[in-house]
C-alpha cells in the first residue's frame, strides 16, 4: 500500500510525507461468497515512516 500522510492519523496531525506499507487480508468464502475477511496491516511501519516512531 501506498499513500500521502493528508489527514489527522491516530493523532498526529498531517505531514505530507509519502509512506509505503505491507498489508495481508485472508478470505474465506462459502458457497461461492466472501463470508469473513481477517486482515493485518503494518501500523509500525507507518508510524515510522510519519517520524512518528523511531526508526
Amino acid at each position: 500500500m501506498t499513500g500521502t500522510h493528508l489527514g489527522d492519523y491516530r493523532g498526529l496531525p498531517p505531514t505530507g510525507k509519502r509512506v509505503t506499507y505491507g498489508e495481508t487480508f485472508v478470505l474465506r468464502f462459502v458457497d461461492g461468497r466472501i463470508a469473513e475477511i481477517r486482515g493485518v496491516v503494518d501500523v509500525l511501519a507507518q508510524l515510522r515512516q510519519l517520524g512518528a516512531l523511531p526508526s
